[in-house]
């Protein structure tokens, strides 16, 4: 069996092919703004999550058949909680951990649930033992489960009535 299948369509290949031109190209310009320490900080912090969001992408385009525009919404809104955090860097909650347990939870695939789950390591260890910062990270922690166990209990629903008449 493919452990990887969303990297074996066009489309998911495209999609994580941009997400790692976008990494690179944030690598460099904060090389060219910022001193060393800032630099690897971003690097060893920010792509990963973005390539872990296009492959979590690129996973669910490949399962699209079983695909309801209603799990759609919550991936979307997942991945524009922790995308946020880029933005609007006050927020309560590391983007980080919402975006990393909510795929952990979701992710059709083994290799992508085992990546989810080094960056768990990797940012728990950083928020809590570097930065000690268990705020954002409980924050996190907490709104990435909540959308992802109303994402899987809206996956093992087999038919919805939206309609309240």
């Amino acid at each position: 069996m493919n452990k990887t299948p969303h990297l074996t369509t066009t489309k998911g290949r495209a999609i994580v092919a941009i997400a790692i031109v976008i990494s690179v190209w944030l690598a460099v310009f904060k090389a060219i703004r910022s001193d060393w320490s800032e630099t690897f900080h971003f690097v060893q912090y920010v792509p990963p999550a973005i390539i872990f969001a296009a492959l979590l992408v690129s996973d669910r385009l490949t399962y699209s058949r079983a695909h309801l525009p209603v799990k759609c919404a919550f991936d979307i809104t997942a991945i524009a909680i922790a995308a946020s955090r880029m933005f609007i860097t006050t927020t309560p909650f590391s983007g980080h951990m919402v975006l990393i347990v909510y795929g952990l939870i979701t992710a059709r695939s083994t290799w992508l649930r085992l990546m989810a789950l080094a960056l768990l390591v990797h940012t728990t260890v950083l928020k809590l033992l570097v930065w000690s910062d268990s705020s954002t990270w409980v924050y996190g922690l907490g709104i990435g489960a909540i959308i992802g166990i109303a994402y899987v209990a809206f996956s093992r629903k087999t038919t919805y009535d939206f309609d309240d008449r």
